[in-house]
């Protein structure tokens, strides 16, 4: 991934909606921050790859955004190439609706077309405020709660490191038995060359983790959930002999990378349609497929010996 001079980085701010508290906001969390800011509908325009990126989202009264929809279905449908981008996401909905939901669709676009996405984003409703509030025993009112954290997302969006340092190893994470695992692992450490893939179920902070899971009822069960409580940059790998697994993906990476500490890496999805983890081993179309999405993750995350 490229590396820019973060000193002088600016960040990009993709408007969506029309802002109010949002706006105030904002003012604060951008104060002394290099940013340019440019609509929704531009996006697809000019090259867009190398960026910091923050998408900056208010929902109408109804609690709804039809154009976070709508640029979410063009970043899907390839029409703007994300690549070596990192993004973050402010999300404020006064009535709550779905905004939630919708940032969650925004973000894995928006990875999906190549962007990395750090960890916790704003997404926050009107109500929340009161929340923010009580947690600072009322100290605070919950829009002073609300700029302050908006102001430390932008900061850790901008002084996030996209070159990532040395690696060596990668965590291979997964609740599949011991067998299915250690026969991944072989797997991948044959796509891999240059890193040592190791299996934990330990959830300390390491640089990279893989996460190995099965989706057969639409929902990941406990034990899965359980290992996502470390922190670094994580890649999720999802055979998926069940249906649902787009809702399976969603609960994930919402547990992982917005109530978690997990950034995901680009292009960090890859869903296995119809296949069990041991059937995909024994099939060279999915092989592939894993292959191509693990090395493309790691050239754009910098994982490298």
């Amino acid at each position: 991934m490229q590396n820019n001079n973060l000193s002088t980085e600016k960040i990009t701010i993709i408007s969506i909606g029309r802002h109010t508290r949002l706006g105030d906001a904002l003012e604060y969390a951008l104060e002394g921050v290099p940013f340019e800011t440019m609509e929704a509908g531009d996006l697809a325009a000019g090259d867009w790859t190398n960026r910091r990126l923050l998408f900056a989202a208010s929902a109408d009264p109804r609690g709804e955004n039809a154009a976070l929809l709508a640029l979410a279905v063009r970043l899907r449908a390839g029409e703007c190439d994300l690549s070596g981008c990192i993004c973050a996401m402010i999300a404020d909905g006064e009535q709550g609706g779905a905004i939630h939901l919708d940032a969650i669709r925004l973000l894995l676009a928006a990875n999906s077309a190549g962007a990395e996405i750090i960890s916790c984003p704003l997404l926050e409703s009107g109500r929340d405020l009161h929340h923010l509030a009580t947690e600072t025993g009322g100290k605070e009112t919950g829009f002073a709660c609300y700029r302050a954290l908006a102001r430390a997302l932008t900061l850790r969006l901008r002084e996030c490191d996209n070159t990532a340092p040395i690696r060596r190893s990668i965590r291979l994470s997964s609740a599949l038995d011991a067998g299915t695992k250690n026969d991944w692992c072989g797997v991948i450490r044959r796509m891999v060359a240059g890193c040592e893939i190791e299996i934990s179920e330990d959830d300390a902070e390491t640089d990279d983790t893989i996460l190995l899971c099965e989706n057969n009822d639409s929902l990941p069960d406990s034990r899965t959930l359980a290992l996502l409580g470390g922190s670094g940059r994580i890649q999720f790998l999802i055979a998926s002999p069940g249906t649902g697994g787009d809702l399976y993906t969603a609960v994930l990476f919402e547990r992982a990378c917005l109530r978690g500490e997990y950034s995901l890496v680009p292009g960090g999805i890859t869903l296995l349609e119809g296949k069990s983890a041991v059937e995909a081993l024994a099939s060279k179309g999915e092989l592939e497929l894993v292959k191509a999405s693990l090395n493309h993750s790691r050239k754009e995350s910098s994982w490298e010996q």
